[in-house]
């Protein structure tokens, strides 16, 4: 009975590792890249690094979070009430935070549904949460199924000196497609399916009662112009200025914050 049960034990243990992961309506888990990941039929993923390449990184975590967004209507689309209810298989909700902040990097992997997202905020420091709304203009990406996309790394400084002096808070934003292959190597199937994203600013949104900024990948376009009665009504017109240390990309915020 025991070599009957524990027989029993390896065929689930080895059927969980190949069953593709079921859809989730919010995603703050990692895939576990240390066993195999399937993908489900209509199912994709978000690749992000974190690097810390200085002293002013080394150490540090940081947290970061993508929302479903409507490209045509420049919003985030709410997720439904009753979704669950309803068998909704969207992802509307994604945020992860770094491993272990002792490696200069690191790469995690978010299982998604398709469609396109934006990057809602990210906040430097342990807790697990993001305490900003780059609401003003963000960075999106597009996930179609069976694709692995790579947004890119983000660098988690806290209380960085910066040059004009001063100390600074944020997620410099850097790409090293290459960098998050190679962290694939394990696992055939995503690395023959990654790509780098394509990056597109100027993405808003509604914004919450958080610190309310922007954040621009320099050298990326912008989504196109909305026709005059496309645009929403409390967009943004305050113009960005750029912030960040220099050993990466700096990101931009608002002027006045």
């Amino acid at each position: 009975m025991m070599r009957d049960m524990l027989r029993a034990a390896a065929i689930a243990a080895a059927l969980s590792a190949t069953v593709p992961a079921a859809a989730q309506l919010s995603v703050n888990k990692r895939a576990d890249l240390a066993a195999p990941v399937v993908l489900g039929p209509n199912q994709g993923a978000i690749v992000v690094g974190f690097r810390r390449p200085d002293d002013w990184s080394a150490g540090k975590s940081g947290t970061i979070a993508f929302a479903r967004y409507d490209v045509e209507k420049r919003d985030m689309i709410a997720r439904p009430d009753n979704a669950k209810k309803l068998g909704d298989t969207n992802t509307y909700w994604v945020s992860v935070t770094s491993g272990d902040r002792k490696l200069v990097l690191d790469h995690v992997v978010m299982l998604v549904s398709p469609g396109d997202y934006v990057l809602y905020g990210a906040t430097p420091g342990p807790g697990g949460m993001v305490a900003n709304s780059f609401c003003f203009s963000a960075p999106t990406i597009r996930v179609a199924p069976g694709e692995i996309v790579y947004f890119g790394d983000v660098t988690p400084y806290l209380a960085a000196r910066v040059a004009g002096g001063g100390l600074h808070n944020g997620m410099a934003y850097s790409a090293h497609p290459e960098d998050a292959r190679a962290a694939l190597a394990n696992q055939p199937a995503l690395a023959a399916a990654f790509k780098s994203g394509d990056v597109r600013n100027g993405a808003s949104y509604t914004c919450s009662g958080q610190a309310m900024m922007a954040y621009i990948v320099p050298g990326k376009p912008s989504l196109p112009d909305l026709a005059p009665d496309q645009k929403l009504g409390n967009s943004p017109t305050t113009p960005p200025r750029e912030a960040g240390p220099r050993p990466t990309v700096p990101i931009l915020i608002p002027t006045g914050n």
